[in-house]
């Protein structure tokens, strides 16, 4: 802080907050400075001093009094993560909403500047934005900007309520009741995953469209724990859910696959992955199904229609680690086959190459 700045901290701003006399000193400057904007340096290093002490509260004080709703909002998300109960949790996401509702009514631009006082705004920026992406946005904010806010901070609100519900309160920890939306990408995700395990599919979605996080990988994990908790029905539901929503089948397979692996493997019961084989469309995913499953006949059947060599290995293998020795040798057949057929070709394009060679020798 400016020597000059730094000073009225030391002389004005610390023996007013030891007596609990902040809002006196900010009407005492008003008062004096009436709307020439004198003390907007001065309000810059009070900012900049609170921000530096991690008093949030002060801190939207002083930003409330200079009229700053954009920031304003952006320290109550920074009380919200401080927040431990949901009745404190949903007060400062309430009062996020209705600073970010207020600067929103009075944005008459989506690149026009937000707030009243700029020179405490770009402060309050430096210390509230942390509750976000854990970089000051600068000091503007457009339109788009604060609807994104506003989306996140009532997305972030159904979250609480959900994860604070009774029907919850056996199946969540304190830990993962306070699950954030103003993190990383991957803590939101983790939490979509969570919200897919406890039947919350409507709230993840949102999540998952409004942040664009990669679907797959969120529903593959959620599927997995699933089917290993042994919820069959709850794997359908989600299943249904995802089928919905018009996923691409490639991908909608990805997530099939996670169960049939999940039943198949570790948990041992072929007989409920089998269960969802008729899921799966792509050809390459059901010879891999059928053979996790023991259907070794029928993955090596599939693989021969595709003619490939890969695939037929892969079955090969697994077939032959299960003891199904019938089906190793339709595989060793299939393979020495196609290795002479690749032999043959190779022949046959070398004899092609030769009088070419011979007639330009």
């Amino acid at each position: 802080i400016n020597a000059e700045y730094g000073a009225f901290v030391e002389h004005a701003v610390l023996p007013a907050l030891a007596r609990v006399q902040l809002q006196s000193l900010l009407e005492a400057m008003r008062a004096v400075d009436g709307a020439r904007g004198t003390f907007q340096p001065h309000l810059l290093a009070v900012c900049r001093f609170l921000s530096r002490r991690r008093a949030w509260q002060l801190l939207l004080d002083v930003q409330l009094f200079v009229g700053d709703a954009p920031r304003a909002a952006l320290t109550c998300i920074k009380l919200f993560l401080g927040a431990r109960t949901e009745a404190t949790r949903l007060e400062w996401l309430e009062r996020a909403a209705e600073q970010l509702e207020e600067a929103l009514a009075t944005h008459s631009a989506a690149d026009e500047a937000v707030g009243v006082a700029a020179a405490a705004a770009a402060a309050a920026s430096e210390s509230a934005s942390a509750a976000t992406s854990g970089s000051a946005p600068g000091p503007l904010l457009t339109a788009a900007e604060l609807a994104r806010y506003l989306r996140s901070v009532r997305l972030q609100a159904d979250v609480v309520r959900f994860l604070h519900a009774p029907a919850q309160r056996k199946l969540v920890s304190d830990e993962e009741r306070g699950a954030s939306l103003f993190g990383a990408g991957a803590a939101k995700a983790a939490l979509c995953e969570q919200l897919l395990v406890l039947g919350n599919f409507e709230l993840a979605f949102a999540i998952q469209q409004d942040f664009r996080l990669p679907a797959v990988p969120i529903y593959t994990a959620a599927v997995h724990r699933l089917a290993h908790a042994g919820l069959v029905g709850r794997v359908n539901d989600l299943l249904k859910d995802v089928r919905l929503m018009g996923i691409e089948e490639r991908h909608f397979g990805q997530v099939v696959m996670a169960v049939i692996e999940a039943y198949a493997g570790s948990m041992q019961r072929p007989d409920t992955a089998a269960k969802f084989l008729d899921k799966l469309s792509d050809a390459r995913q059901l010879v891999r199904a059928n053979a996790l499953v023991g259907r070794f006949k029928q993955a090596y059947i599939g693989a021969a229609r595709l003619d490939s060599l890969d695939d037929v290995h892969m079955v090969r293998n697994m077939a032959s680690d299960a003891g199904a020795g019938s089906v190793v040798a339709l595989c060793d057949s299939f393979i020495v086959e196609r290795v002479q057929a690749q032999d043959r070709a190779r022949a046959q394009a070398l004899d092609k190459v030769q009088p070419q060679q011979r007639h330009n020798y």
